[in-house]
């Protein structure tokens, strides 16, 4: 059954990756929970294996989480429960920008060196990193909370620019500057680091094929 499902994945892919506008932006390793996908007017409940695009906009709901992997391997990221999310990306030469948006929740991120630009905005700040290991969370009122654990992550808004450090916290409000300090004990809580730490265990299927253009393209293929 599950070779039946990847050469499914397959042919999903080639296809996509053949058409310039349904180029795949992330694929879901692991989910649990009630986790909603909104993509223009369709409305559906995702499972292991989903295929996201540019523009797909991820809900989870109570108890629930998204682990997500970027097709050029460039990040991997954990939606928590209670979380809005939208992903975009724009491909540019051998580089995949990813631009997400949390409008409300948790989002951890792994972020792998050159591997493109990734930016995380929020309702009053945006998060700007090179590589780095960090957790994203926006309060109901649109406060945004950063979590560093590896790295140094840029929190910028209208109001200013603070760089946040290894160890630290920053928070970024509708009315003031981005500000950073040391983060304090139970700040994250357990249950979150728990699964921060918590691998994701997948294979990896490397395919070359050519694109539209005649290029020879390598597509990657995370299964578990």
């Amino acid at each position: 059954m599950k070779k039946i499902i990847i050469l499914v994945m397959i042919q999903i892919l080639l296809q996509s990756f053949l058409c310039a506008d349904m180029t795949p932006s992330a694929v879901v390793l692991k989910s649990s929970g009630v986790i909603e996908l909104q993509r223009q007017d369709e409305t559906k409940n995702i499972s292991d294996g989903e295929i996201l695009y540019s523009g797909d906009e991820v809900i989870s709901k109570e108890a629930s989480l998204a682990a997500i992997r970027f097709v050029d391997d460039g990040a991997i990221i954990k939606l928590f429960a209670n979380s809005i999310l939208t992903i975009n990306t724009e491909k540019t030469e051998n580089r995949l920008d990813k631009n997400l948006y949390l409008e409300v929740g948790e989002l951890w991120s792994k972020v792998s060196k050159e591997k493109g630009a990734y930016e995380i905005e929020t309702p009053t700040a945006v998060a700007a990193v090179k590589g780095t290991d960090f957790l994203t969370e926006v309060k109901e009122d649109g406060e945004t909370w950063l979590f560093t654990f590896e790295g140094v992550v840029e929190l910028k808004s209208d109001l200013g620019t603070v760089e946040v450090e290894e160890g630290s916290t920053g928070v970024a409000t509708k009315d003031s500057a981005p500000s950073s300090r040391k983060t304090k004990k139970g700040e994250v809580s357990e249950e979150v680091k728990e699964e921060i730490e918590s691998e994701v265990e997948t294979n990896v299927m490397e395919i070359e094929f050519k694109d539209a253009s005649g290029q020879i393209k390598t597509m990657k293929i995370f299964y578990k």
